[in-house]
């Protein structure tokens, strides 16, 4: 039989994983705004549709980010972040010239991070240490504007050139 130091980095793994699949579960507030409670169903795109930009719903469980869309259009978009799993979590996004994050999310808690973003992909990750090394961490795709949708500095510049 062989010993258990031979052993422990499979129990470790294991332990691991069933923390990481135990805290696994989720579902999904104003200008990086931190409150409790949880927020209807939307898809990313029906808030956009109304003129204001839009809206991504995250939600944070164990070490994942589950995000309702991987793509975006270019303009405003307001990242509707929940806390659902178990330890604090937040939620920062970089790239081309963008750098926010959410404030520090306990468990149950949401906020809100809006930005402008430019075609081109954006990093997403958990700031807490070795959080985004465990999983937390993606991509976003942002895409041109939509075809009749201007951001607030595209009216500028189509105005200018008028």
């Amino acid at each position: 039989m062989q010993s258990l130091e031979t052993h422990w980095p499979h129990f470790l793994g294991a332990l691991l994983l069933s923390v990481t699949l135990a805290s696994c579960s989720g579902r999904t507030i104003p200008e990086n705004e931190v409150a409790s409670g949880t927020l209807a169903n939307r898809t990313p795109q029906q808030e956009g549709m109304s003129g204001g930009g839009t809206t991504l719903h995250v939600v944070a469980t164990g070490f994942a980010f589950v995000l309702d869309a991987s793509q975006v259009h270019a303009g405003t978009v307001t990242f509707l972040v929940k806390n659902a799993g178990a330890m604090p979590h937040d939620f920062a996004i970089q790239g081309n010239g963008v750098d926010q994050k959410t404030a520090m999310l306990k468990p149950g808690q949401t906020a809100s991070l809006t930005v402008d973003l430019k075609p081109g992909t954006y990093t997403y990750k958990c700031t807490v240490p070795v959080h985004a090394l465990l999983g937390m961490k993606g991509t976003v795709t942002v895409l041109a504007a939509r075809l009749g949708v201007l951001n607030h500095e595209d009216r500028r510049t189509a105005r200018n050139r008028a």
